[in-house]
């Protein structure tokens, strides 16, 4: 019997832009916002059931867990990001000395 959900690595790109900085840096930044966003999503659920005097659904341990690991994924994407921006601003040095 086929289970009834399956998680997997969603493929973003066609398999010719593999191995394409910038193709990967645009599904890079696809993938890690929209796992930002559930974080975000699951924490203001959570802070409106609390406001509207309803059980929360996350203890205070799973939400500090949350705000971390979307304060590390915020930071993982700006070092990415500073990386491909120094590696394009060279490639332009490069290509206006030649």
């Amino acid at each position: 019997m086929k289970p009834l959900a399956t998680h997997g690595r969603r493929e973003l790109l066609h398999s010719t832009l593999h191995g394409d900085r910038h193709a990967e840096m645009v599904a890079l930044t696809y993938d890690v916002t929209d796992g930002l966003a559930l974080c975000l999503q699951l924490l203001n659920a959570d802070d409106m059931r609390r406001q509207n005097g309803d059980a929360p659904m996350l203890g205070i341990g799973d939400t500090t867990r949350l705000m971390r690991f979307a304060l590390a994924t915020v930071e993982m994407l700006r070092d990415e990001t500073e990386y491909v921006i120094d590696s394009l601003n060279d490639y332009a040095l490069k290509k206006e000395a030649a």
